[in-house]
C-alpha cells in the first residue's frame, strides 16, 4: 500500500515550458547591431586584402551571417523561418549598400555576387535552425563562428582556371558579303540599335565601333565601346565572306580604371576573353546563318558559380550582338547605295 504523500506525486510533463521575463527592446537589437558591426569589419578586411572574390568571404562569411541570424532568433524561443529570411534580406541588402558607398564596388560585381551571398546566408539559417531544432539548450560556444572569417581570409588566395565557350547562330535575310563588310566595319554604333539585355542593363559600356585595319603586323580590329574602352582585336583568320576570327589585345589604359568592376574586368584576374569567331554559312543567295563563337577563362575559388555567371552574360551579350548585326545587314540590304 502507498503512503498519502506518494499519491499526492505528479507525474513529470513531457513538455517543458520554459517560461522568460520580457527583455528590453535594446537587447533584443543588441546582438543584430553587434553582427552588422561584424559584417562591416569582414567586409572592410576582405577589401583590403584583396579577397572579396574569395571562397572564404563568397561562401564562409555569409554562412555565418545566416546562422547568427537564426541563432540569435531562436536563443529563448523558436521563431518561424519566415521572420529568419526577413531579417536575412535585411543584413543583404546592408551588406551590399555597404559594399556600394564604402568599398565603392560596382553595380555590375553587387548584381553578380547577390545570388551567391543570398544562397549562403540561407544554407546558413537553414543549417542552425536544424541545429536548434535538435539541439534545445543554447550555447554560447556558437558566437565563437565570428573568429572564423578573421582566420580564413588571410590564407593566401587559390583560385583554378577554367576555360569554356559560347556558340550561338541566327539566320539573317541578307547575303554574306553584306554581313561580311557589317562585321568589319561597324561603325557609329548607337544604343538603341542593341534589344533589352541583362547585360546592359547592370551597367556594361555599349560598344562604339568595330574597325578592321590593315597593319604592318597583318590585320587588327579596333574596338572601341563606351567610357573610353579600347582594345585590338588581332585577326588570326580572315576569309572574306566566310570565317573570321580573332584574339584579344589590351593594354593598360584599355580599360580606364572605374569604366568596368576590376573583378570582372576583361582581361583582368577573374575574367578573360581569349578568343572569337564568326562563320558564314550561306542558305541561299538571300539568307546565311550568321555563327559566334566566343572563347573564354575564368579564374577564382568558387568557378562552380563564377562559369554560372559568366555563361549567362556571355550567351547574353552573344545574343544581343548577332541581333545587332542581323539588323544592320538587313537594313544595308534594304537600302539602296549610292
Amino acid at each position: 500500500m502507498q503512503p498519502d504523500w506518494f499519491k499526492q506525486i505528479k507525474p513529470p510533463s513531457e513538455e517543458t515550458v520554459q517560461e522568460y521575463l520580457p527583455r528590453h527592446p535594446f537587447k533584443i537589437i543588441l546582438p543584430f547591431l553587434i553582427l552588422a558591426l561584424l559584417c562591416c569589419l569582414w567586409a572592410l578586411l576582405a577589401s583590403h586584402l584583396g579577397a572579396l572574390m574569395k571562397a572564404s568571404f563568397l561562401l564562409v562569411v555569409p554562412f555565418i551571417i545566416g546562422a547568427l541570424i537564426v541563432y540569435i532568433q531562436n536563443y529563448r524561443k523558436a521563431v518561424s523561418f519566415i521572420q529568419s529570411f526577413k531579417v536575412i534580406i535585411i543584413f543583404l541588402v546592408l551588406l551590399l549598400l555597404f559594399s556600394i558607398v564604402v568599398l565603392h564596388e560596382g553595380a555590375i560585381c553587387v548584381v553578380i555576387i547577390t545570388p551567391i551571398l543570398l544562397g549562403g546566408m540561407l544554407t546558413g539559417a537553414l543549417f542552425m535552425k536544424g541545429l536548434c531544432y535538435k539541439i534545445w539548450k543554447p550555447n554560447k560556444a556558437i558566437y565563437s563562428l565570428v573568429l572564423l572569417p578573421f582566420i580564413l581570409l588571410p590564407i593566401p588566395e587559390k583560385t583554378q582556371l577554367h576555360y569554356d565557350h559560347v556558340d550561338r547562330s541566327i539566320l539573317i535575310n541578307a547575303p554574306a558579303k553584306v554581313i561580311w563588310q557589317q562585321l568589319n566595319h561597324a561603325d557609329n554604333i548607337q544604343p538603341h540599335e542593341f534589344k533589352p539585355s541583362v547585360l546592359y542593363s547592370i551597367g556594361v559600356p555599349y560598344p562604339v565601333s568595330g574597325l578592321t585595319k590593315p597593319t604592318n603586323e597583318g590585320l587588327i580590329r579596333y574596338s572601341t565601346w563606351q567610357k573610353n574602352i579600347h582594345f585590338e582585336e588581332i585577326i588570326q583568320q580572315s576569309k572574306p565572306n566566310q570565317y573570321l576570327s580573332w584574339t584579344y589585345r589590351f593594354s593598360p589604359t584599355s580599360i580606364p580604371q572605374g569604366a568596368l568592376d576590376d573583378h570582372v574586368s576583361i582581361g583582368g584576374k577573374y575574367f578573360d576573353l581569349r578568343y572569337t569567331s564568326f562563320e558564314l554559312t550561306p542558305i541561299n543567295d538571300q539568307q546565311t546563318k550568321l555563327t559566334l563563337k566566343i572563347d573564354y577563362r575564368i579564374s577564382t575559388e568558387v568557378n562552380f558559380y563564377a562559369n554560372q555567371i559568366a555563361q549567362l552574360m556571355v550567351h547574353d551579350f552573344s545574343n544581343v550582338i548577332l541581333d545587332f548585326y542581323k539588323n544592320r545587314s538587313e537594313q544595308a540590304v534594304q537600302t539602296p547605295q549610292t
